[in-house]
């Protein structure tokens, strides 16, 4: 088989991506929630503690207001407390109702569905290469839904994660370098364009670079 029929297009994988997390859904909706929330979470939830503390230094690197100063850190103090608790009913939700159990439970999907299935066609060799398939992808490669999930949940941390770090980095492009500064060429259209193009090209380079050492 040549290399462009073992391809699928993004629109087709898009497709089959949604399918399968409708699939986990409706077999374990506690475990896609708990995901997807969980996702998001531990990718933002580090924001929070760079923020407090860039407020901090240019706070010291300023005025140097000790009621501010103060302020500051208790507010530091207290949200770092509200995202370990926050983290942690997460993971209790998790743990208790997401757990791994509850997709396995779900896996009697495949059995019913065959139960349903007129017998010709469940007794026909195409149906059960099917279903030996998808239960060597499941307990052996550990590939099927069960990586579905876990490739959904990269993809949400990775988004997050983005949106992240422009939210913060805005200022970087807004805000200007004093003029006599050593670093006032930053100041410079052309210097923001470059630094603009690196930032692009490192995240395209880098899933290529991962899909081909993948292929390897």
């Amino acid at each position: 088989m040549s290399k462009n029929k073992d391809k699928i297009t993004y629109r087709r994988m898009a497709s089959k991506t949604i399918q399968g997390i409708k699939i986990l859904y409706k077999n374990s909706p506690h475990l896609v929630i708990s995901t997807i929330l969980g996702s998001i979470w531990t990718a933002l939830n580090p924001y929070i503690g760079i923020y407090m503390s860039a407020l901090i230094i240019t706070e010291l690197s300023g005025n140097r207001n000790r009621d501010r100063l103060t302020m500051l850190v208790l507010v530091t103090l207290a949200l770092a407390a509200a995202v370990a608790l926050i983290s942690g009913l997460l993971n209790k939700y998790k743990n208790t109702y997401g757990g791994m159990a509850n997709f396995f439970r779900g896996m009697g999907n495949y059995t019913k569905k065959q139960l349903d299935m007129d017998f010709a066609d469940a007794d026909s060799q195409n149906i059960k290469d099917a279903y030996s398939n998808i239960t060597q992808n499941v307990n052996s490669g550990g590939w099927g839904l069960v990586y579905l999930l876990s490739w959904v949940e990269d993809l949400i941390k990775g988004v997050f994660t983005i949106i992240g770090g422009v939210a913060l980095t805005v200022t970087l492009f807004t805000t200007r370098v004093p003029d006599g500064s050593s670093l006032a060429f930053l100041n410079n259209p052309i210097c923001i364009i470059l630094v603009v193009a690196v930032m692009i090209g490192v995240t395209l380079l880098a899933p290529m670079c991962s899909n081909k050492a993948s292929s390897y």
